[in-house]
C-alpha cells in the first residue's frame, strides 16, 4: 500500500494536511496522485488486455520471446506485460537480453 493510498483511505476521518505530514508527502503530490487515478486505471486495463493477447500468442507457440510476440501483435509495448504476466522467453542466456529476465 502506498503512502498516498493511506492518506486517501483516512481522508474522511482526518485532515489531509495532517495525514500528509504524518506520512511525509507533499499535499500537492497527493492531489496530483488523486487526479491521475483514472489514467492509472485505464493503463492497468490496457496492460491487462495486452497481457491477455500476449498469453494467447504465447499459448500457440511457447518458444516465442518478446521480439516475436511484438511482431505478431504489431505492438511496440509487449515486453513489460510479458515480464509482469509471468511469461519468459525461452532463448539461451547468451542470446537473451538481461532486461528480459
Amino acid at each position: 500500500m502506498s503512502r498516498f493510498q493511506v492518506v486517501a483511505d483516512n481522508s474522511a476521518t482526518f485532515e489531509v494536511k495532517r495525514l500528509c505530514e504524518l506520512v511525509e508527502i507533499e499535499r500537492s503530490s497527493y492531489y496530483a496522485w488523486l487526479k491521475a487515478a483514472p489514467a492509472r486505471e485505464e493503463r492497468a486495463r490496457a496492460d491487462a488486455e495486452l497481457a491477455e493477447r500476449i498469453r494467447a500468442v504465447h499459448a500457440e507457440d511457447n518458444t516465442c520471446g518478446a521480439p516475436r510476440i511484438t511482431a505478431e501483435l504489431n505492438d511496440k509495448c509487449a515486453r513489460p506485460p510479458i515480464r509482469s504476466g509471468g511469461l519468459w522467453c525461452c532463448q539461451p542466456p547468451a542470446t537473451c537480453p538481461s532486461r528480459c529476465r
